[in-house]
């Protein structure tokens, strides 16, 4: 099959990628746990982070 927007990435920027043979739960998991503070969400001018706030 012919891919002709190949020609139109960036040098470096590769044509396949592997995709780990894991669940998204845990990809999703190992992201919260790193980036607690890092915007999820941003809704009507609110900002909501992956880090559980204690009520």
């Amino acid at each position: 099959m012919e891919r002709p927007w190949f020609a139109h990435y960036d040098p470096g920027v590769p044509h396949q990628i592997e995709i780990p043979d894991i669940p998204f739960t845990a990809i999703f998991a190992r992201t919260v746990s790193r980036f607690p503070n890092v915007p999820a969400v941003y809704f009507y001018g609110h900002r909501w982070t992956y880090r559980k706030e204690e009520r």
